[in-house]
């Protein structure tokens, strides 16, 4: 836990693919999102990164080109 910013830094640097997601349940609540994302920054991730792996690059990292209609 107290290493956690120096862990997504390296992983960030080493060129994995981050994929900002949520596992809440059990003891953990919902919409706790943005306050992760916030978290990268901390670890030295820009803003603007943190949307794009927040946006598009997941969209692109399921196999989604673009929005559909429907």
């Amino acid at each position: 836990w107290e290493n956690r910013y120096e862990q997504v830094a390296a992983m960030y640097h080493a060129g994995v693919q981050l994929l900002p997601a949520s596992d809440a349940g059990g003891g953990i609540p919902h919409g706790l999102l943005p306050k992760e994302l916030a978290e990268w920054e901390k670890a030295g991730i820009s803003p603007a990164e943190i949307i794009a792996f927040a946006t598009w690059k997941a969209r692109q990292y399921l196999g989604y080109e673009a929005l559909e209609e429907g």
